[in-house]
């Protein structure tokens, strides 16, 4: 994103058993290789892994990324620990080590509110979101807000549809090809609407 107009930079395909980590390497690979500066990744929950945030540090990549809880729930009586336990806590700032078989990373995670309308009666919500990050200054109000940057990728997604070549062909090369001229058509529309006349 720059100056509020979004583009679309890298585009790659993603094979059946390929890893987030494999995927990553290659979509960064691609856009340092147009000579442009990453300040900071905002990912999806998926991506909430240990290797994924390994590579993200080894590469020093800042990023933004909502925690996925996984596993069992804690059970009562039992003392909170990790996740849950950041989850209960005010918020604020708070260190976590997150293991996988014989890998460990330690991350700071950003637990903040936001607060919205339940739609079926009106009523005011608050809800705690927790956010892992690395090398990202701000409050977590300011987190969170940074974050929804993020949600102009599904504008982009839905913009890109009404471009798309609707086929029935299963050749995932062509279909790979089709989403890639939408892309450039919607990057093209972009370009056109922030051009002066």
């Amino acid at each position: 994103m720059e100056y509020g107009k979004r583009y679309t930079l890298a585009l790659t395909w993603v094979r059946r058993h390929e890893s987030m980590v494999v995927v990553l390497r290659r979509l960064v690979a691609k856009i340092r290789e147009t000579g442009l500066k990453i300040k900071c990744l905002l990912l999806d929950r998926a991506f909430f892994r240990v290797s994924v945030i390994q590579f993200l540090q080894q590469e020093k990549l800042p990023f933004v990324m909502p925690v996925a809880f996984r596993g069992k729930k804690p059970r009562r009586g039992r003392p909170v620990t990790g996740l849950h336990w950041i989850k209960r806590q005010p918020a604020g700032w708070y260190p976590h080590t997150m293991t996988d078989r014989k890998q460990r990373v330690t991350f700071l995670v950003a637990a903040g509110y936001r607060r919205h309308r339940n739609r079926r009666d009106g009523k005011q919500l608050r809800q705690k979101l927790l956010f892992a990050t690395w090398r990202v200054h701000g409050s977590p109000t300011e987190i969170r807000k940074r974050y929804r940057l993020r949600f102009g990728i599904e504008t982009s997604f839905r913009q890109m549809r009404q471009a798309r070549i609707y086929t029935c062909t299963r050749n995932p090369r062509l279909r790979l090809f089709f989403i890639a001229v939408a892309l450039i058509l919607r990057n093209l529309w972009v370009w056109i609407h922030h051009t002066p006349c």
